[in-house]
């Protein structure tokens, strides 16, 4: 085993090496000019002066070196200069530059001890799985060790609250595309509307996340800050569940929920009007965990039917017939638990598909028989369990390699009700999958996997991670683990959900700005896909948050 002199060591070596490369790096600086002329600057940075022209006619670009405390540049005056970005960042005035570049080279210095941290974990799990020789039980008393699950859990907390405390920081109190359809007529009325509840959206029912917008409108003018904020513990209480359905737990099964907390999930994460995906997936656990993990009697067969039902009218009815599909094959025969939980399942798809109609607004189905539904299906997997693209070949081999070690596993522990768990919870990701599928890849030209679509795989990843426990495969885990942090290290910045932000502010700033225009058509930041002025006459009679005077 590594000793701790070897661990300080590494740690050492490893801070020596990044701190060296961020001592010789640049930091990337653009001024952009107002009212800009063709003509050569001289940049004076430290003692150095620096020739830099205009580019493009409106900006100057000039590289500073780490160490740099500030610059100025000959013969252009403060009122010159529209604005500054120092790596991306904006500030409005030279004069603040040495105070920004002191804020960054502290942030620089505090990521490159985060780095060196988490380079020397992936470095002692290689060591760990290739270098050292491990006693007989080190595998097994690995996975079973209270101080590792705390440790684990510790870990997995810091990017719970990375994760909220970014949310909590961004969310915008503005209707984006399909939320301004809640103040069409006859939604948020002071009576609650059965028939709107009921109503499809598109290919799908949503009877939750309206029934929650209309007490939320109820509760403090729907404002859509506290639906994504409130959506985040929504989420969160389905990842428990999750949790607690999975029956193979062991010491590192918390890190493997680290993915389920980054930025791939944002636009589910910073719009309100897709807690329909939560619910969702709340529902499905609950139903898994009352028809797969409590013991099998008839109120447990009711209530996964109930909660089955439910996950139907979060969303789609695909997920309470995946669902079902996975109770019979575990029951295997028609007794009264699997007859009463089939009665159930069909009122919940004749309350799905009661007056449903065919919109304009629905997707061309792709069906599975043309390649580019396979395609497309397996390239939805793969993004979600790995955050990966691949070719068309290595994308259609990988999926089909996926596959079939499910269908390997299924006939080497289908005997045992436990694995029956792990057999819902893919069920319900492949039918899911495939309904993403036959409904977005025909026009997704460049195929490219929308990020709302991943919370129906990304839940698959600390399930993988169990099963190979449950097979005693701890070092393909711990692999796994490594992938992982590789394909995920890019999810985990500021700056994705600060640029959601920021447009979106931008876009209630133009809101506000025309909200009394007397113009018969409106376009307000592309977050609205219809004429918005009938809902902006509908948000005043109804005094919605987002056009309050603070």
């Amino acid at each position: 085993m590594l000793k701790k002199k070897d661990i300080c060591i590494l740690f050492l070596i490893n801070l020596f090496v990044f701190f060296c490369f961020t001592l010789f790096s640049k930091i990337n600086c653009v001024v952009v000019l107002q009212n800009p002329k063709y003509q050569t600057y001289s940049a004076v940075i430290g003692t150095k002066q620096v020739d830099t022209d205009v580019l493009n006619g409106e900006y100057l670009e000039i590289k500073l070196p780490f160490l740099t405390s500030g610059f100025t540049i000959n013969n252009l005056k403060e009122n010159q200069i529209r604005t500054v970005f120092l790596n991306g960042n904006e500030i409005y005035s030279l004069n603040n530059i040495s105070n920004v570049l002191l804020k960054f080279k502290i942030n620089t210095l505090f990521k490159v001890f985060a780095l060196t941290i988490g380079v020397m974990l992936f470095e002692i799990i290689l060591i760990s799985l290739f270098f050292i020789p491990q006693k007989d039980k080190f595998w097994e008393n690995l996975i079973e060790n209270k101080t590792v699950f705390y440790i684990s859990c510790l870990i997995l907390c810091v990017f719970i609250i990375w994760n909220f405390y970014n949310i909590y920081q961004t969310a915008v109190d503005l209707p984006f595309w399909d939320e301004w359809e809640a103040l069409n007529p006859g939604r948020l009325d002071e009576h609650l509307n059965f028939s709107w509840l009921f109503a499809q959206h598109n290919e799908h029912k949503i009877l939750w996340t309206r029934l929650y917008t209309w007490i939320l409108y109820h509760l403090d003018g729907w404002n859509l800050r506290h639906q994504i904020i409130l959506n985040f513990f929504l989420y969160l209480t389905s990842l428990f569940v999750l949790y607690k359905v999975i029956p193979d737990k062991n010491s590192l099964l918390p890190l493997f929920f680290i993915p389920c907390f980054s930025d791939v999930l944002i636009d589910n994460q910073l719009t309100g009007f897709q807690s329909q995906f939560y619910f969702m997936l709340l529902f499905s656990y609950l139903a898994i965990y009352f028809g797969f993990v409590k013991e099998n009697s008839y109120k447990n067969a009711v209530l996964f039917s109930v909660f089955s039902v439910c996950a139907m009218l979060s969303m789609t009815f695909i997920s309470g017939v995946a669902l079902f599909f996975a109770y019979f094959m575990k029951e295997r025969k028609f007794n009264i638990n699997v007859v009463t939980s089939a009665g159930v399942i069909l009122v919940g798809l004749f309350l799905f598909f009661i007056n449903y109609t065919t919109s304009n607004l629905q997707m061309e189905v792709t069906m599975p028989y043309k390649p580019v539904f396979w395609y497309y299906y397996f390239r939805i997997i793969l993004k979600g369990i790995f955050n990966v693209y691949l070719p068309v070949l290595c994308t259609l081999l990988s999926g089909i390699l996926f596959v079939s070690a499910f269908i390997i596993s299924y006939i080497k522990d289908k005997d045992r009700n436990s694995y029956y768990v792990y057999f819902s919870l893919f069920i319900l990701c492949f039918a899911l999958t495939a309904g993403v599928a036959a409904g977005r890849c025909s026009i997704d030209t460049s195929y490219i996997v929308a990020s709302r679509h991943l919370n129906v795989v990304n839940f698959l990843i600390p399930c993988i991670a169990a099963m190979l426990i449950r097979f005693k495969q701890v070092k393909i885990s711990l692999i796994y683990f490594i992938l992982l942090i590789c394909m995920f290290a890019q999810c985990y910045t500021f700056d994705t959900y600060y640029g959601v932000r920021d447009f979106r502010i931008q876009a209630k700033k133009e809101l506000l700005m025309v909200v009394d225009s007397t113009r018969e058509e409106l376009t307000v930041g592309k977050v609205n896909p219809f004429n918005i002025k009938e809902c902006i006459l509908r948000a005043k009679d109804l005094n919605v948050s987002f056009l309050r005077k603070r």
